[in-house]
């Protein structure tokens, strides 16, 4: 059964830099249409916005 998409992420977390994995479902990713390459940020306050 298809269960959803992985996305790998290198980032913060903590103020450690490292590498994490997400999994989304279909929803998320018609509703964000992730790329490779993309570059996500995003704070407390929730805002992102995306740089290509």
């Amino acid at each position: 059964n298809y269960l959803g998409y992985a996305l790998v992420i290198r980032g913060l977390v903590d103020d450690d830099e490292r590498e994490f994995s997400v999994g989304i479902g279909k929803a998320a990713q018609k509703k964000h249409d992730f790329c490779v390459g993309d570059e996500i940020t995003g704070g407390k306050s929730g805002d992102r916005h995306r740089t290509y």
